[in-house]
């Protein structure tokens, strides 16, 4: 039965309005300078926060955002540090902080290379 449900639209509808909210979150700081770090350090939690997957159990082979898997998991008892959610929001939080560190390196060396032009 289970072979019969396709979840590819129910996810791409998914990321199309986290996108939107993404847009959204990103307009909140909107009194952040536009290239301040503070406003991409938020941007990218942001981005981790909506766009990270979490199994709903430990064995089960369905996903659902990890936000709403880590409430459903605190409205139902489960312990914090038992949630398997968290784990994978902490890893969307590492990934987005390496994103980060990439974006900073590349216009490092972009500052670099036109002051060695000057």
């Amino acid at each position: 039965m289970e072979s019969l449900m396709h979840y590819a639209p129910y996810w791409l509808s998914y990321y199309a309005f986290a996108c939107i909210g993404l847009w959204c979150w990103t307009k909140i700081f909107f009194w952040l300078a536009a290239d301040s770090d503070w406003r991409s350090f938020l941007t990218m939690l942001g981005a981790a926060l909506l766009f990270t997957p979490a199994p709903l159990s430990s064995q089960s082979g369905h996903f659902a955002p990890a936000v709403f898997v880590l409430l459903l998991d605190l409205l139902s008892g489960v312990a914090l540090a038992k949630s398997t959610s968290l784990l994978w929001l902490l890893g969307g939080f590492c990934i987005a902080m390496l994103f980060l560190a990439f974006k900073y390196l590349l216009s490092w060396i972009k500052n670099k290379q036109t002051q060695e032009k000057e």
